[in-house]
């Protein structure tokens, strides 16, 4: 009677533990552990370190008891199968889930490795240069303004629907200023020549289509020195933060 009892309560523990997965599971940090390169730069890891952060922070794993799951990333969302095996669960396209307590949890893409937490819980967001949600207009010499200058940063509004998918897109903008009325914008690898001209007052920056003859006023020049630029969208009020190519 012992050895049954013994067997039953082993079950139940077994079975306890082997759930422990089922539920929501969060974006809560990267392992710095599966990235530390010996002799790396520590402040370029650092960055690296918030930029992947910020990517994943709205990162959601939902696990059901027949074997299926909900990602939600990049405001997308997919259901696919896994399949358990002790505290590992084995995901789609090879990556896999380790459980670690049953708060916390290992997650393993490639050469990627996140740690979740169990619930429906959010991060802060962290940068390394655009430390504030807006930024005063400041007066700007355009003699600084010529050259190639790619986003290092992106920051888009709290609360806005897909936005580390807007970070990722906008971190392949360029800005190229060839001479004071003529510009070529680049994003995802494609360049578009436009005059262009900036008004001194309000720092607006207005560009036209070299072809369609159609202008634009998208951006706004929040900060300009020789080394850095800020600019801000002037719909959406993402902030950009460039530097020179």
């Amino acid at each position: 009677m012992k050895k049954i009892t013994f067997i039953v309560a082993l079950f139940i523990a077994i079975s306890v533990q082997a759930q422990e997965y089922l539920g929501t599971w969060s974006f809560e940090s990267v392992d710095r552990s599966a990235i530390q390169e010996e002799g790396a730069d520590e402040a370029a890891l650092e960055k690296k370190i918030k930029m992947v952060s910020n990517m994943f922070s709205s990162l959601r794993m939902t696990f059901e008891k027949d074997g299926t799951y909900t990602m939600s990333f990049m405001g997308q969302e997919e259901t696919k199968s896994y399949t358990a095996n002790e505290n590992i669960l084995v995901l789609d396209k090879g990556e896999k889930l380790e459980i670690l307590t049953p708060s916390k949890a290992r997650l393993s893409s490639g050469d990627m490795v996140l740690l979740l937490q169990k619930g429906d819980l959010s991060v802060e967001k962290s940068y390394t240069y655009l430390t504030e949600e807006s930024y005063e207009t400041k007066k700007i010499d355009l003699k600084d303004l010529i050259g190639k200058w790619k986003v290092e940063e992106v920051r888009v509004k709290d609360g806005v629907e897909g936005a580390e998918m807007q970070e990722m897109i906008a971190l392949m903008i360029t800005f190229n200023f060839i001479t004071d009325t003529d510009m070529a914008f680049g994003a995802m690898g494609m360049e578009t020549v436009k005059k262009y001209a900036v008004d001194l007052e309000t720092n607006v920056l207005t560009d036209k289509d070299a072809k369609s003859g159609v202008e634009k006023s998208t951006y706004t020049i929040k900060e300009l020195n020789k080394e850095h630029m800020i600019v801000s969208h002037n719909k959406e009020g993402t902030l950009l933060y460039l530097v020179r190519e």
